[in-house]
Parts: C-alpha cells; sequence; structure tokens
C-alpha cells in the first residue's frame, strides 16, 4: 500500500527515490528465512506462557501442546497467519504441565512440522 502511494507521486528527488527503494525491499527484511519455534517464555510454571514462532511462508498454524507421555493436552488452532517477522501465542498453564516433568509444543504450518521439548523443574530452597 506504502509503495503504491509513494510511486503515485512520482517524485524524482534523492530523497523520495530512496525511500521508494526501502519501501520495496521492506518485506524481504520482515520475512524470515525459515520457520521457526522460539524458547518459550516465561517458564510455564508461570500462570501463562509466551511461546514465540516465526513462518518463512505464509500458512495454517496450529500449535500441539503435548504431556511427556506423548498423550496430546492442547491444541491451538491460530489460523491463517503471513509470513512477517515473529508472532506469538499465549499459552494459559491451567491443566498443562505438571512439576517436574517435560512438555513438548509443535508447531504445525501445511506440512511443515517443529518441535520444541521443554523441561520443567521446580527446585524448592
Amino acid at each position: 500500500m506504502w509503495l503504491s502511494q509513494a510511486q503515485q507521486l512520482n517524485l524524482t528527488d534523492t530523497t523520495s527515490q530512496r525511500s521508494s527503494l526501502f519501501l520495496e525491499q521492506l518485506p524481504e527484511t520482515l520475512t524470515p528465512k525459515e520457520t521457526a519455534l522460539l524458547p518459550n517464555y516465561p517458564n510455564p510454571f508461570n500462570p501463562e506462557t509466551w511461546i514465540p514462532y516465526q513462518l518463512a511462508k505464509d500458512a495454517n498454524v496450529a500449535l500441539h501442546i503435548y504431556a511427556v507421555n506423548g498423550t496430546l493436552v492442547r491444541t491451538l488452532a491460530l489460523g491463517y497467519q503471513a509470513a512477517v517477522g515473529i508472532r506469538t501465542v499465549v499459552v494459559p498453564r491451567i491443566g498443562m504441565v505438571r512439576m517436574n516433568s517435560v512438555n513438548a509444543w509443535r508447531v504445525q504450518c501445511i506440512s511443515i512440522h517443529i518441535q520444541q521439548v521443554i523441561s520443567l523443574l521446580r527446585v524448592r530452597c
């Protein structure tokens, strides 16, 4: 949208031309090179945890959360999303985590599956 508006102005000064060039290249810098599941924050002992991820291509996205025994605990259908920057899904702790366990997150984007395993160890002093 911004690029087409800038081009319609048809300005010839150097600053305007540089700005148009910047707008042309902007989508390339915002689109991640690979689909990735990033480390969650804060740890799932908190009331909620944020799970960041990035998409290399636009896709339908679903987040699957598994218990240590491989049982599916929760699925969040996140819908169709554009591949722009880092996105985050907030997951409440309710019914998801047990003390001293391992859970796994998996983001599914069409045919791409990325999994991250997290260990949950609570140390009491």
